[in-house]
């Protein structure tokens, strides 16, 4: 019986969310040549904004369980296409940086010509597809939230794992319960819930790898 094999994506996640999925599109490709049935991302893997306000103006839509919509597919096509080009390109040659750089042939500025208004999970959906992976992506900033205080015009987000199979379904939705709030008097003062909600359930699913 083969082990499943699962990789695990270190990314520098930025506020520009199509170059954020075109390094996980990247990572996809690596996973995919190296025999990976299971990509998993880190927290933010989609955006990293400089503010609270750039965060909870770029948060995505409700996430629900399933396929999804194609009807609200958001992506941009050519978006689409420099996904699935890059993780061809990816899969193709070895994993070592030095020798990735040099091998794949793709124009970096192409992203200047993709818009910038896309949904995380549709980008995630797409590249589960082409790379036939499933992914776990580590959390991304959900909108629908409740706000601290009633009125309260900016609201909150919730910080939301999701899993999504090789097909582009959803399936599972977490959204992070125990947030990261520390204070210590003169040196740092940290409070995720003050513009993000807890969830109330933990959540688990079947997967390639258990």
């Amino acid at each position: 019986m083969t082990t499943p094999r699962a990789a695990i994506a270190q990314l520098r996640s930025t506020s520009d969310k199509v170059a954020n999925l075109v390094d996980i599109a990247k990572c996809a490709g690596w996973a995919k040549q190296r025999g990976a049935s299971m990509l998993f991302l880190p927290e933010c893997f989609g955006f990293l904004g400089d503010n609270a306000q750039q965060t909870l103006a770029n948060a995505e839509p409700p996430v629900e369980l399933g396929p999804g919509n194609s009807s609200n597919n958001n992506l941009d096509k050519a978006l689409s296409i420099r996904l699935s080009q890059t993780i061809t390109s990816y899969a193709s040659i070895p994993t070592s940086k030095e020798t990735a750089s040099e091998s794949v042939d793709i124009d970096e500025n192409e992203n200047e010509n993709v818009g910038q208004q896309v949904l995380l999970l549709e980008g995630l959906r797409t590249i589960a597809r082409q790379s036939g992976l499933w992914i776990s992506g580590g959390g991304m900033h959900e909108s629908g939230a409740p706000s601290t205080t009633a009125g309260d015009p900016e609201g909150r987000v919730y910080n939301t794992h999701v899993i999504i199979d090789k097909d582009g379904s959803v399936q599972c939705i977490y959204r992070k319960c125990h947030l990261f709030d520390v204070s210590i008097p003169g040196k740092v003062n940290l409070r995720e819930s003050a513009t993000t909600a807890p969830g109330q359930t933990l959540a688990v699913c079947d997967s390639p790898i258990g």
